[in-house]
């Protein structure tokens, strides 16, 4: 249970979606949200004030609505009361389906009144799902009136998502800007609407998984609202031309601007030819984009960075503080690494102009990709879920041949543990499990020339392995966690500081899960945990990001005891395994000594320590489940075909030789 002055927030003004929060900040949340329902009733009866008085022929009225009757006269205005009560539809026994806007077949309004009496219509449905939860939340979770409550909203949610449907299809007639004006306010009340009853609904269900025990809640709705359902067709059609230039074609940003503007010019010049344009064409050439910029971030294609701080002289990374729509980060470096030693002390910040203003930014900027807004855009994709369930079927059973084809043919992966000790894979069916693999490595990004210039950058890559290979290493399936500064390959000590920002986005994961309010198969939400399943790199990437001693060492296995001297011993029953844990044994594990390793006051222990047992801290180790004895692998290819290149390109010729 969440600690006293912890409460969970579902306010509409911040959108905290379940966010922990405290007492003070919720009271301040709650006014927020009954300032802006005021104002919301102040906008209401502005616009119908408009209406009633200021419009030169009041609204007219259709013939025969359906929800008012039959009405004579075209003078009549606004209806002048409101029905006391709506009839609601059959409640459903089953989750209400979804429904897709089709384009195909639009209906055609001719006035807006309908557009009007639809809209006082959501209004008191909107009024009414309140009400419904409002009750529900009262009684107990499981009682007959708290299921009740549920099937109302789930019929609501059917109203509402219909509405949506058939208001997307209707096409207000040309003449009439007001409606077109009113039915793109309206699809925004729906959309909003129906995001907010799906979380009333996941509130009053419950689930198998205690919500104080979830580390955080996404809200995915935005990928199954397209956010152009209502845009022009010609204003989407010209910017993606530029967009698609942009992405695809590796167009530079001045050249996609001047796109830009040349197909303003060329609309404006059809506009013209016509007799000059209309209203709504006049609201497209207004709103015409003039940076490529503009039409990424509508587009909302750029993923979720944070730009990290990277000390220039330590590697350290800090984490920034988010000041309204600025970030800040420490003036200086105040990292210590041992005790006795003082702060680094270097400069992390330099002035740069944002918006005018003057800012601090990072000298050294670390970009990290949030990892569970991935994974919610991985789990919203059609066909994902499935792929990852047979991929998790294979990975609990295993394969009854003796051939091993994948690393989901293993027994590694069936033998990581969740957190409450049993079989990660083994999971209700309302959950998903997902496994990553992880890469690192470093290369140049001018080229691996032998004149060329000396810098070095890497990645931090992951994948899904329960999904087939053909899918796996899809660009939109693969998991750029980050980008690790250059102008230099980070030490042996840190990179720690790189896979840190990973690192603790993996713990919560596996331990507590993250809840996503609506995935493709799941419209209702689920329930995700992760878990690293593998470390993929080359040899000397495995023994760095690991912590252990190289392959020239003198404990150069990570496996056993064997030390150099005794390379040539091939009897294996000799060899003495070592532990990655702590068995009761009594001799010191793997864990134990980078623990000792880490706590070193100074750098000559930490020497010895290495030299004794051939291991380093790594910030891999704080995942309790992995076991680099068992998931760290190493890439064929990365060891074997570059070095004989090297030999045939290179050595053999004579190319690489000091005397040539």
């Amino acid at each position: 249970m969440a600690p006293k002055q912890m409460q969970h927030c579902y306010c509409k003004t911040y959108r905290c979606s379940g966010s922990l929060i405290t007492y003070n900040e919720l009271r301040k949340h709650q006014r927020a949200d009954k300032s802006t329902e005021y104002q919301d009733t102040v906008d209401q009866i502005n616009r119908q004030i408009f209406d009633l008085t200021l419009r030169h022929d009041g609204v007219p009225l259709m013939q025969g609505s359906t929800m008012w009757g039959h009405r004579g006269g075209h003078n009549a205005s606004v209806p002048t009361s409101v029905p006391a009560s709506i009839p609601l539809p059959d409640i459903p026994t089953t989750p209400p389906p979804s429904y897709p806007p089709d384009t195909s077949n639009r209906v055609e309004c001719k006035s807006y009144e309908d557009l009007y009496l639809w809209d006082v219509e959501i209004a008191l449905r909107i009024e009414a799902v309140a009400k419904m939860f409002k009750q529900g939340i009262a009684t107990a979770v499981g009682s007959t009136e708290s299921q009740h409550a549920i099937n109302s909203l789930s019929a609501q949610l059917q109203w509402f998502r219909t509405t949506y449907h058939f208001l997307s299809i209707t096409q207000p007639s040309s003449s009439d800007d007001s409606a077109t004006v009113l039915k793109s306010a309206m699809l925004e009340t729906l959309l909003t609407e129906i995001s907010h009853i799906e979380k009333c609904v996941w509130r009053l269900e419950g689930s198998s998984v205690s919500k104080t025990s979830i580390a955080a809640t996404y809200d995915t709705a935005k990928y199954f609202h397209h956010p152009f359902q209502t845009t022009s067709p010609l204003l989407l059609v010209a910017v993606f031309i530029a967009l698609v230039l942009n992405i695809l074609g590796h167009v530079s940003r001045p050249s996609c601007n001047l796109v830009l503007r040349m197909l303003k010019i060329l609309l404006q010049s059809i506009f013209e030819e016509k007799g000059g344009p209309t209203q709504a064409e006049s609201r497209i050439l207004l709103n015409f984009p003039r940076d490529i910029r503009s039409v990424r971030k509508a587009f909302d294609i750029e993923p979720t960075v944070t730009i990290w701080a990277a000390c220039p002289k330590c590697s350290y990374t800090y984490e920034p503080q988010e000041n309204g729509n600025i970030s800040t980060y420490p003036a200086c470096c105040t990292h210590c690494a041992f005790p006795d030693k003082p702060p680094c002390g270097a400069r992390l910040t330099t002035r740069h102009v944002l918006n005018g203003e003057s800012v601090r930014v990072p000298i050294r900027p670390y970009p990290v990709q949030d990892f569970n807004e991935f994974v919610g855009a991985f789990l919203s994709r059609p066909g994902i879920e499935d792929a990852v369930r047979r991929g998790g079927t294979i990975a609990l059973r295993g394969t009854a041949s003796s051939d091993l084809h994948d690393i989901c043919d293993g027994s590694a992966l069936r033998e990581i543990t969740g957190p409450n000790g049993r079989p990660f894979m083994e999971c209700p069916a309302e959950e998903v499990r997902l496994f990553w693999t992880l890469s690192a490595d470093w290369f140049n990004p001018y080229l691996n020339k032998i004149a060329g210039k000396s810098v070095s950058t890497g990645s931090i890559v992951m994948t899904c392995p329960l999904l087939s290979p053909s899918l796996q290493y899809q660009a939109e399936n693969i998991y750029l966690a980050a980008i690790t500064p250059g102008p230099r390959e980070p030490s042996l000590d840190e990179v720690n500081y790189f896979l840190n920002p990973v690192v603790r986005k993996l713990i919560p994961a596996w331990k507590d899960g993250v809840w996503y309010n609506r995935t493709h198969n799941h419209p209702r939400g689920r329930l995700a945990r992760s878990a690293l399943a593998c470390v993929v790199t080359d040899l000397p990437g495995a023994r760095k990001i690991t912590g252990m001693a190289g392959h020239s060492a003198k404990l150069f296995c990570s496996l056993c005891k064997l030390t150099k001297d005794n390379i040539n011993n091939i009897d294996y029953w000799t060899w003495e395994r070592q532990d990655y844990r702590a068995t009761g044994t009594g001799l010191t594990s793997i864990v134990e000594a980078a623990t000792q390793w880490k706590n070193a006051p100074s750098k000559r222990r930490r020497k010895q320590i290495f030299a004794q047992y051939g291991v380093r801290y790594s910030v891999l180790m704080e995942l309790e489940y992995f076991d680099f004895h068992k998931i760290c692998c190493c890439r064929r290819y990365a060891q074997h075909v570059p070095r004989l290149s090297q030999i045939s390109c290179q050595e053999g010729p004579g190319y690489g030789s000091p005397s040539k």
